[in-house]
């Protein structure tokens, strides 16, 4: 299936950015827990198709291709940054950045530390990279398991969490601003 690039990068941004922002600044906390959920379903979604479709970008276009191979888990495994593509290290680094997100902006206990909430986004996103690899590993697709994309991906949760622990703290200081002007 042929996608128009830019168009794909706009409705990504789009779903997995500039909604999940707006939701969080805007909705109140029943609608908001809604909102997450469905933006995580989706993303869920879209991460699945990733993982096992072979993505090939052809001029402005992304060709979404599915290539079966005949064995189960009988794969080349790259524990090296060798085979390492500046692709791959673009994707992998925003991969899991909605994950570390999710779990940052779904901290009800506020007396975490944000090195808490860190550590255990990075901690998440270690696990679900693993189960990408593994997935990529037994599916009979044709992808390769390189340890460099759990690396970055764990990486790219913790940004996600940063994002929005940073996020917080400055919508937590305008709101102080705000209510010290009102008296």
């Amino acid at each position: 299936m042929l996608f128009n690039l830019a168009l794909s990068i706009v409705l990504f941004v789009v779903m997995f950015f500039v909604a999940p922002i707006v939701c969080f600044l805007l909705c109140k906390r029943p609608a908001l827990d809604k909102f997450r959920y469905l933006f995580l379903m989706l993303y869920i979604v879209v991460l699945f198709v990733g993982v096992t479709c072979h993505l090939e970008f052809v001029g402005t276009d992304v060709d979404i291709t599915y290539k079966f191979t005949k064995v189960w888990g009988n794969k080349d495994m790259f524990w090296g940054f060798s085979n390492l593509t500046l692709t791959d290290f673009a994707f992998n680094i925003l991969m899991l950045i909605p994950i570390g997100a999710y779990i940052a902006s779904s901290n009800k206990n506020t007396n975490k530390k944000w090195w808490q909430v860190l550590l255990y986004s990075m901690i998440i996103g270690l696990f679900v990279s693993l189960l990408i690899e593994a997935t990529q590993y037994i599916l009979p697709v044709e992808r390769t398991v390189q340890f460099s994309d759990t690396l970055f991906n764990t990486i790219s949760a913790g940004l996600g969490a940063i994002m929005i622990l940073a996020f917080k703290k400055v919508r937590n200081k305008i709101q102080k601003s705000l209510q010290k002007e009102e008296k």
